[in-house]
């Protein structure tokens, strides 16, 4: 599509959006942003892969998983917010390979995957 701000909202139809199914923006080159609602759990596998207009993800504090390829190839991803007091426990592999920017993690997270943070400028920071 030609969409470049994406507002996917708390729910639909009466229904909690909680979970962003594999692959659903996957080589999107139009989306520039994306507001991500605060009753997101799941951001699936692929979900966000080779977006590469985006420019920045905030994951809200509602979010427990990230999966594997998420923002892969997001190249001009240039900040990253995983907003604090969350309930972040697992980052897929590859997640956020490619991106750029300082990302805080949580110390909620239990797993990170291989190649996360992987060929991106990105700097840590571990929140105790």
């Amino acid at each position: 599509g030609t969409l470049t701000e994406v507002v996917i909202p708390e729910s639909i139809n009466g229904f909690a959006v909680y979970k962003i199914e594999n692959n659903v923006f996957n080589n999107n080159d139009n989306i520039t942003s994306v507001t991500l609602p605060s009753t997101l759990m799941y951001i699936g596998d692929y979900a966000f892969y080779d977006c590469d207009k985006l420019l920045s993800i905030t994951i809200p504090q509602s979010v427990l998983e990230i999966g594997i390829y998420a923002f892969c190839n997001c190249d001009s991803v240039t900040s990253i917010d995983i907003e604090e007091g969350g309930f972040l426990e697992y980052i897929g592999e590859r997640a956020f390979s490619s991106v750029k920017g300082n990302i805080v993690i949580p110390n909620s997270v239990k797993y990170i995957g291989d190649y996360a943070f992987s060929y991106g400028d990105v700097t840590f920071a571990i929140n105790k």
